[in-house]
């Protein structure tokens, strides 16, 4: 076994289905580069609500976010 497989082993794999895949381009960045925070909750949020109307097949709304730790 060589050492690269071993390091793999413990990486955790991610678990559950994919609801949204999407890239952050260059506008969505602040003046240093970095995606803001607001930017990937909004994100976030719109897979929430993807997941959640197939779940309960029709609309939904997020009512609130509790904490979020970055």
């Amino acid at each position: 076994m060589t050492l690269l497989e071993t390091d793999l082993d413990d990486v955790p794999a991610p678990q559950g289905k994919l609801t949204l895949k999407l890239l952050a381009s260059r506008q969505d960045t602040n003046l240093y580069g970095d995606i803001p925070g607001g930017w990937l909750v909004n994100q976030m949020d719109q897979a929430a609500e993807l997941a959640a109307g197939r779940e309960a097949g029709g609309r939904t709304a997020t009512v609130a976010i509790e904490a979020m730790d970055f």
